[in-house]
């Protein structure tokens, strides 16, 4: 999670050779466009879609969602928020999910990339919009890997308000060779289950599948599930 307090001036003010970018703000007679968009860009995830973020009621959160356009072509989206702290205004992305920040089209050149923060941070000021926080999604959701946008950000003046370690799975490997990867008390567990007749399967059987996850979150962490 970054933040920004936007009245610092961006540095590498010299890469803006040519036309800045344009914002708008989002319109819900684009919400297709936009969710088609989402799935197009090198990071986009279900969370920056509006399918998921009107999963919320409509009067939790002040919508100021951006749409980044260069010559009237759209170039990156950003779901995000206003909220209120202390009389100032803050841009969230996104309160409601769990990342956020701005998605784009992929490749995104090294100059497009620090238009895109110049042209936020010039529409946060022009809004009186005092600080910018954003939490990017972790690297393994990016199509091609690329540290351009974290590096444009932390260049123009953000910093990091907390950092959260991410760890990943690989999944192509065999089936078989699946159990190296547990602990030694883990294949124990698997293969007592195993020899008890215990299967796995995929289903659609959501209604079973939903009260098994209340159970097992309420034995476990005492918690709910935070969607339906």
């Amino acid at each position: 999670m970054i933040n920004k307090e936007t009245k610092r001036e961006i540095p590498y003010s010299q890469l803006q050779e040519t036309k800045k970018l344009d914002i708008l703000l989002f319109d819900p007679q684009w919400t297709s466009e936009w969710d088609e968009f989402v799935w197009k860009t090198n990071q986009g995830t279900l969370f920056h879609t509006r399918k998921f973020l009107n999963y919320h009621p409509e009067d939790r959160f002040k919508d100021h969602s951006l749409i980044f356009t260069k010559e009237n072509r759209w170039l990156a989206v950003m779901p995000a928020a206003l909220r209120y702290e202390n009389d100032q205004k803050i841009l969230i992305s996104h309160p409601g999910a769990s990342f956020g920040g701005p998605v784009h089209r992929y490749p995104l050149s090294f100059k497009d990339t620090f238009r895109l923060v110049e042209a936020l941070l010039d529409h946060a000021r022009q809004n009186d919009i005092k600080k910018i926080v954003l939490t990017l999604p972790p690297q393994i959701y990016y199509r091609r890997p690329s540290n351009y946008l974290d590096f444009a950000l932390l260049e123009s003046g953000f910093s990091y308000l907390k950092r959260e370690v991410s760890s990943v799975i690989p999944l192509d490997f065999a089936e078989e060779d699946s159990l190296m990867y547990f602990t030694s008390e883990s294949r124990r567990a698997v293969r007592k289950a195993m020899k008890l007749g215990v299967t796995t399967e995929e289903s659609d059987d959501y209604k079973n599948f939903y009260s098994i996850l209340q159970k097992n979150l309420k034995l476990r962490h005492n918690v709910r599930p935070a969607h339906t």
